[in-house]
């Protein structure tokens, strides 16, 4: 079975060469297999921002698709190596809560990874993308039935998922989730949150127009717009809005629904 796309998420980085050499081990037990990045930038241990950005690519990712997936913290400990079929996809990674997506979907079938049944070699207690991880990818990219990797698991650990918006008396409290490559500060509030409202308001009474794209307002100009993933935004035109607002990770925004009166 060749052309099987593998996508791979991780927190490692670029700099060092640990991606480089997952792949390595994917050519090598599955060739003709398609090595793909989805990213490598989740910040460090960050399981949360994994699950987010892994739930935000399932939708366009191909039928037959195999998902590599390490953040990681808990490596060498006796949490738990999985395998996760669901649909036409399938993923592996830690059972931390960073395969939820995946797991959540109606009909997943969940296995714990059997060293001896994926071929492990040299199993080292803080490498497992590369010793563990991906020969079982590679199994599940040749063709194997995600039955062959081990047992089932019945208890798999699920991740709570973000905060929700919270009802405020002219309209929603919302929270910034995170900062993305260009300095966009990405929130929990969907376009359902915003209905007709116009501006977005920040920590210390600064509000920002709600618009339609980020070419709606002047270079170096503050907007807030619905992006790609469904969710509002707070951007800044040519520059980056989480270093010239210095709004952070975790902290509030709030809508204000206007009257129609």
């Amino acid at each position: 079975m060749s052309g099987v796309p593998v996508f791979l998420l991780t927190d490692f980085g670029i700099t060092d060469t640990y991606v480089g050499q997952m792949k390595a081990v994917l050519l090598a037990r599955a060739p003709g297999c398609l090595p793909v990045d989805l990213t490598h930038a989740i910040p460090p241990q960050d399981v949360a921002a994994g699950r987010r950005q892994l739930a935000e690519a399932l939708p366009h990712l191909p039928d037959g698709s195999v998902i590599l997936a390490v953040v990681d913290p808990g490596v060498g400990t006796p949490r738990r190596p999985l395998a996760v079929r669901a649909g036409e996809l399938s993923a592996i990674g830690p059972d931390n809560g960073l395969l939820t997506p995946l797991i959540s979907a109606e009909g997943a079938r969940v296995r714990t990874i059997d060293p001896e049944a994926v071929d492990a070699r040299g199993l080292s207690s803080t490498f497992h993308g590369r010793d563990l991880f991906a020969p079982a990818a590679a199994l599940l990219a040749v063709g194997a039935p995600i039955e062959a990797i081990g047992p089932p698991v019945d208890d798999p650990v699920l991740h709570q998922g973000d905060p929700l918006p919270e009802r405020t008396r002219d309209g929603w409290c919302g929270q910034v989730l995170s900062v993305d490559h260009f300095g966009n500060l990405l929130t929990n509030l969907s376009a359902h949150h915003v209905g007709g409202a116009r501006r977005l308001e920040l920590r210390g009474g600064r509000t920002v127009n709600i618009v339609g794209t980020y070419g709606d307002v002047a270079e170096g100009v503050l907007a807030a717009l619905i992006g790609s993933n469904g969710k509002l935004e707070l951007a800044r035109n040519g520059g980056s809005a989480a270093e010239f607002t210095r709004v952070k990770v975790g902290d509030p925004v709030w809508i204000t629904v206007e009257s129609s009166s």
